[in-house]
């Protein structure tokens, strides 16, 4: 992590630009073509922004017009959320053999340290041909979450500005946010959402912004085309951003991308993942752009539409993994599960294991599809390489041509240098053979070529390429990959927890991303009493109702959870369980698998312990369970509390049950104050009076005695059951 520590982490201005998702239709000229100005945006236009639904925070920022002065201050990906770096920077980039009247090829572009593209969409004429690009001033990252109208958005804004308690005003700014975005979401550009109505176009009121199904999403476009237009078409600027990374000249992309996650808590392994979805499109370039003219006046060279065409296409996402301290990780593929990541090359890391007193995690990527293939193939990951800084396996050369020849080099799975067309293989040094696949052993078995042979530990970066393919005028290319994290007991362990976790990813994929949903957080209130406490979560009959009679792909509701926490930021695994209401049924304890910190291996463990108690929706108490005493006044306590859920038919699932995230309340016992007396004490009962012929009664017992008001209540029956004895 190469940035220095404050007393709360969240420095995370990151840079990244290559992003994307759904392919937009073109858009032409006399269509009226959409723009997004700033005065419209009022105020509400962010540069960057950040997935955060979950255990991962991940950044993205527009994409930058120009060249950018280095690298930024801060960190990419924070896992797990609100602690040190994970990725330091990542970005995505092509690769290709380009035929289009311009001599140079190969071309690398995207982004890397430096954007070769800009923020905004490829603009066409009326005969769909590029003309140019709408301006960057005019886009920014979109944001949404579903749940934004009723979500408790205060860690959201934390997370998102980067400070430890925002005020109702911040918290205030970031649901504003998400509501002008949900509301203007720019779902005609081709970003994905729900059409709930089924009228084929995005209408706020009824249709759901966002990947289908998820919880929360980002959606940027960029481009690589240098001429930026207004409405009509007019040149208003020119702005040559491909060059930027490797040197080369602009091929006619744009991107999209979308990048989304899902609401589970930490001990789901759906909620160590960010998904990411980038469209490539290959547009070209505006007519003759780059010709130049000859002794007579003619145009001589430039873009000609007629033979463009891309050739031994590579799509590639390149990383700078900053695993904690920066200087001492590791990297590795599963070429299994198309998987390259990052791990520490000691036990311990001084930043996880020294300021936050936590195992150091792993993460990497997962090629969930890569582009299609010549011969209609789905193609993987089909090369990894990596390169350490400051090592004889170095960076390929920034802004200079020199550096497309050695990436090119990389996505091919070759050595960087020396530079393309030569081409040096990788060694395997654990067989001697040839390899496209670099570090492709085992670290948890030690088995195959693992890293630490040829580099001492270091500042590595890891390229994975998906190719070749090829690309016409006006084609496509999907990626769908997965950004995974893992934290086991050590370095080790945690390589073993990021690939079960990657599993998930894969099921997630398998099943087109329709997944089932934990149960919706209880809502809950609390009565401070004298040297005792209450949680209440039954008041609310409509919360009650959204967690407990909410089926989500077979999962049913099946109990509650309380833990009582050392602080109202810990999580529940640093907690203890103080009970459990659950359904009388025969589901009481459910097992899943899950990583045995002592092994590194994956066995079945208990998720969940039933009581066959019953499902009851408060919780009284007056012991500190933690320390093993009764409560004292004054003293505050963290309580959290949770819903699960039950997969009755779960066969093919890797999971049978998911729990909500907590309801933390943090209470304070005191006595009662002065002057104030309970209209009854909490579990006491009241006396009822019967009137009329029904053979029933009702008794009456106190749960929350701050609810009570004093006035008079009754209950009637006026349904009469008749039966009928058959026998006599």
């Amino acid at each position: 992590m190469k940035n220095n520590y404050l007393n709360f982490i969240y420095i995370s201005f990151i840079f990244f630009g290559v992003i994307i998702a759904k392919e937009a239709e073109p858009i032409q000229i006399d269509d009226n073509i959409q723009t997004m100005s700033s005065a419209t945006c009022t105020g509400l236009c962010p540069t960057q922004s950040v997935i955060n639904i979950n255990n991962m925070a991940y950044w993205m920022k527009k994409s930058s017009a120009g060249t950018t002065s280095g690298s930024p201050n801060g960190t990419q990906v924070d896992y797990p959320i609100g602690t040190g770096g994970l990725i330091y920077e990542d970005g995505m980039l092509w690769g290709a053999k380009v035929t289009d009247g311009n001599a140079e090829s190969p071309r690398v572009g995207g982004t890397t340290y430096y954007a070769g593209l800009k923020a905004g969409r490829v603009v066409y004429d009326a005969s769909n041909n590029v003309i140019g690009s709408t301006d960057p001033a005019n886009h920014h990252v979109w944001r949404v979450r579903t749940d934004y109208k009723t979500a408790d958005l205060t860690d959201d804004a934390s997370n998102l500005l980067m400070k430890g308690t925002p005020t109702d005003a911040e918290v205030a700014s970031v649901y504003d946010q998400y509501e002008y975005d949900w509301n203007n979401w720019p779902a005609s550009w081709g970003a994905p959402y729900t059409d709930v109505d089924g009228d084929g176009s995005y209408n706020p009121e009824n249709d759901i912004p966002g990947y289908p199904g998820a919880d929360q999403t980002l959606w940027v476009v960029a481009n690589d085309v240098p001429i930026i237009v207004d409405d009509t078409g007019a040149i208003t600027d020119t702005s040559d951003t491909a060059p930027n990374v490797y040197g080369a000249k602009p091929i006619g992309v744009e991107l999209q991308v979308t990048m989304w996650g899902y609401k589970f808590g930490a001990s789901d392994p759906l909620g160590n993942i960010v998904f990411k979805k980038a469209t490539m499109k290959y547009t070209g370039l505006p007519s003759n752009y780059g010709a130049s003219e000859d002794s007579n006046g003619n145009l001589v060279g430039g873009f000609d539409p007629s033979i463009a065409k891309l050739d031994t296409v590579y799509f590639t996402q390149w990383s700078d993994p900053d695993l904690g301290t920066y200087t001492d990780d590791y990297v590795g593929c599963d070429t299994d599960l198309s998987f390259g990541y990052v791990y520490n090359g000691n036990s311990k890391d001084g930043v996880f294991n020294g300021i936050y007193s936590l195992p150091v995690p792993s993460g990497g990527y997962d090629f969930l599809q890569g582009p299609i293939s010549s011969e209609g193939d789905t193609l993987g990951m089909t090369a990894f390489t990596y390169f350490g800084a400051g090592s004889s396996i170095s960076d390929p050369d920034l802004s200079d041509y020199n550096g497309t020849l050695q990436f090119f080099n990389l996505m091919e799975g070759f050595l960087p240098r020396p530079e393309y067309p030569t081409q040096t293989p990788w060694t395997d040094l654990s067989t001697g053979q040839s390899t496209k696949f670099v570090l492709s052993g085992d670290p948890v078995t030690g088995t195959g070529w693992i890293d630490g042979v040829q580099l001492p530990p270091g500042d590595r970066r890891l390229v994975m390429a998906s190719g070749p393919f090829t690309m016409n005028l006006g084609d496509s290319q999907d990626v769908v990959l997965a950004l995974v994290g893992g934290m086991g007991s050590d370095n080790i362990s945690s390589v073993t927890v990021a690939k079960f976790h990657d599993t998930y990813a894969q099921y997630a994929y398998d099943n087109q991303f329709s997944l089932p949903s934990a149960p919706t957080t209880p809502v809950a209130q609390t009565t401070e009493l004298d040297g005792e406490i209450i949680l209440d979560w039954g008041y609310d009959f409509e919360a009650v109702a959204a967690t407990e009679e909410t089926i989500s792909k077979g999962f049913t509701f099946e109990g509650y959870n309380i833990y009582q926490l050392p602080s109202a930021g810990s999580p529940l695994s640093e907690g203890k369980k103080v009970a459990t209401y659950d359904k009388i049924n025969l589901v009481q304890t459910i097992f899943d698998p899950g990583v045995d910190e002592a092994s590194g291996y994956i066995v079945d463990q208990p998720k969940q312990s039933g009581t066959n108690s019953g499902v009851q929706r408060y919780f009284r108490t007056d012991n500190d369970a933690l320390r093993g005493r009764p409560m004292s006044n004054g003293i505050t306590y963290h309580f959290a509390i949770t819903a699960y859920s039950y997969l009755t038919d779960n066969e093919g699932s890797p999971f049978k049950t998911l729990e909500s995230s907590p309801t933390i309340k943090s209470v304070t016992p005191h006595s009662t104050n002065p002057g104030f007396s309970w209209n009854s004490e909490p579990g006491g009962d009241i006396e009822t009076t019967h009137s009329g012929t029904a053979g029933g009664s009702v008794s009456v017992s106190i749960v929350n005695p701050s609810d009570l008001t004093g006035n008079d209540y009754a209950v009637t029956f006026d349904i009469q059951h008749y039966y009928m004895d058959v026998d006599g």
